[in-house]
């Protein structure tokens, strides 16, 4: 029987993975120079498909492809469920996602907090885990937001309300943005 701290540790790790995961999708969306492109490989990785480094100017392209599915996702991810809004974005990022170069992948289960069985992916090379996250985020429901006091992206605690018109990764970074909006330091 397994420890249930080593257990606990397990879920820790897979949401911590899962929230880096997320971070690094919105940072390639942003790409859009060859600087921008050396600047992520040096920060995730060589960008490879079938076994051979993509060039500079494939992954601005698949960048470019991409930032058009996440723009999709983060309109839908505010939109209730029954808007047909959401279900034309919906199907627009299926779309994208059915042609994306996702290669072989590795399938398995993982329980999840709620003890539910979720189906699992992991994949050959960063430009399909890229993809997968992508999916995984819309299975989960889960976004990246910017704080609005410091503009770094953050995985909140909860899915923000739609009538929230501000978002920020820690309560100081609240507290701060309000102040200097009333003019108080």
């Amino acid at each position: 029987m397994q420890n249930v701290s080593n257990v606990n540790k397990k879920i820790e790790t897979e949401t911590e993975r899962f929230h880096s995961a997320m971070l690094m999708v919105r940072e390639f969306s942003r790409i859009d120079t060859k600087k921008q492109c050396l600047a992520f490989k040096k920060s995730y990785g060589p960008i490879r498909r079938n076994g051979k480094n993509i060039k500079n100017s494939e992954i601005l392209s698949y960048a470019k492809h991409f930032a058009v599915a996440l723009k999709n996702f983060d309109e839908a991810w505010l939109l209730m469920p029954s808007d047909e809004r959401r279900g034309l974005l919906l199907r627009q990022i299926q779309a994208e996602f059915n042609v994306a170069p996702v290669t072989k992948s590795k399938v398995y289960f993982h329980i999840s907090k709620g003890k539910q069985p979720v189906l699992r992916m992991r994949s050959d090379n960063l430009l399909a885990t890229i993809w997968l996250t992508l999916a995984e985020m819309l299975q989960e429901n889960r976004n990246t937001q910017k704080c609005d006091h410091c503009g770094i992206w953050f995985v909140p605690n909860e899915r923000r309300r739609t009538a929230s018109r501000y978002a920020f990764c820690c309560e100081d970074h609240q507290i701060k943005f309000h102040n200097q909006r009333k003019g108080r330091k």
